[in-house]
């Protein structure tokens, strides 16, 4: 995904993209919440940023995880009642 928008066109008119929801999912890199999965989310956003006249946003998502009701492996900021906690992903963003 590094070279992702590498060989994108920069001819025509400007439109550029938004990546939506962006963030490791799978067990390929460490696990999810972990600090070599927010190392590799670091990496694409340095190829997003290399990019910027084509690449213009980017979010990652979702963002909050209620600790008592896990549904996302790609959580950012946990919590529960008496406590929160922010993930390297959460570091890295």
């Amino acid at each position: 995904m590094y070279h992702q928008f590498d060989g994108t066109s920069r001819k025509g008119s400007k439109g550029g993209a938004f990546v939506s929801e962006c963030g490791v999912s799978g067990e390929d890199a460490g696990g999810t919440r972990s600090l070599l999965a927010a190392l590799v989310e670091a990496a694409f956003l340095i190829s997003l940023e290399k990019n910027i006249d084509v690449a213009e946003m980017a979010s990652y998502a979702p963002l909050f995880l209620n600790t008592n009701d896990r549904r996302w492996k790609t959580d950012a900021v946990g919590f529960n009642s008496s406590h929160q906690y922010g993930t390297p992903s959460y570091r890295v963003q």
